[in-house]
């Protein structure tokens, strides 16, 4: 891998070292931030919309606020995104599938509740007669 470009894309990325020789990677972060999910990924060439390398293999080691990334493969770019700790990379439900869930379960309630209702009072018909 050449010299890449390399994009800083949080602001508590201190410093970036790039060691040609191992092709590796030194990421220094400001000594406050605590490192939750980390994701790198290899492009192979300088465009907006990148092509993701799949061939290349990154791995990294964590150490207080220093990322170690090792690169293995042939690529132009690098991105690097780091979040905290208190960040999540699930994605969460959204306000209307929560809407729409809360909806159906009423309805259900709603539709049992007249069931249990209209069998009490055919239970309680017959039983007069």
């Amino acid at each position: 891998m050449d010299r890449p470009h390399i994009y800083k894309t949080n602001i508590n990325i201190v410093k970036i070292n790039f060691d040609l020789e191992n092709k590796a990677l030194k990421v220094t972060l400001s000594s406050n931030f605590s490192i939750g999910y980390i994701e790198i990924y290899v492009s192979k060439r300088h465009i907006e919309d990148p092509i993701i390398v799949s061939n290349a293999r990154i791995n990294y080691i964590v150490r207080k606020n220093i990322v170690l990334i090792k690169i293995y493969g042939i690529g132009k770019q690098i991105y690097i995104k780091i979040f905290d700790r208190m960040y999540d990379p699930s994605p969460r439900p959204q306000y209307l599938e929560i809407t729409l869930l809360l909806v159906f379960l009423i309805l259900l309630l709603y539709i049992l509740l007249n069931i249990l209702i209209y069998n009490r009072h055919l239970r309680t018909k017959f039983s007069k007669m």
